[in-house]
């Protein structure tokens, strides 16, 4: 059993982060940097670095083994991670992608649950290439094929964080948060 609480990231982070600064730029990312904050070496303003930084926060290392490409690739790519086609969990990097499109990548932040135990719908946090506020929230379903934009092509599933969360109790909120422990 893990003794790592999940705490989701709702709030931009820190610009002095290092693990959203690309490495070589005083920080651990080894995505691609952002645009339009590059010039301080952000890889924010893009979805990989981003969820490359979220990772690297959520393991607590300066490393980790994910893909470096456009989101569109990372579901495929053998990484080691295990995977998922249809549940979610914490932490979880949620890929869309397809032919002639860059694809986007996104982290799960919160589960919510229906009366019958059921994926309701789920907070993602995210970035993307040339966003001007570089972090957002946004809501996904599974009833809505887990659909994003337009343009970044079809849900492929999600990679696995290799990481057992317990949840943080929520208090004052209507909601559930739950993680299975393996």
């Amino acid at each position: 059993m893990s003794n790592y609480f999940f705490v989701p990231r709702l709030t931009v982070p820190a610009p002095d982060d290092p693990n959203w600064i690309k490495q070589g730029y005083g920080g651990y990312n080894h995505c691609i940097l952002g645009s339009p904050l590059y010039a301080a070496g952000s890889v924010l303003s893009n979805c990989t670095g981003y969820a490359w930084g979220r990772w690297l926060e959520l393991l607590g290392t300066t490393t980790c083994n994910l893909s470096t490409g456009n989101g569109g690739n990372w579901y495929a790519y053998n990484d080691g991670y295990a995977r998922s086609t249809t549940t979610p969990q914490l932490g979880c990097i949620a890929c869309w992608g397809g032919p002639n499109v860059d694809g986007h990548v996104a982290v799960i932040e919160e589960i919510y649950y229906d009366s019958g135990g059921n994926v309701d719908h789920c907070t993602v946090s995210q970035s993307g290439w040339e966003w001007t506020d570089t972090f957002r929230t946004r809501t996904i379903r599974p009833s809505d094929n887990w659909w994003i934009y337009n343009d970044v092509g079809t849900f492929q599933g999600f990679i696995l964080l290799p990481v057992d969360f317990l949840p943080v109790p929520i208090i004052g909120r209507n909601k559930k948060v739950k993680v299975v422990i393996r």
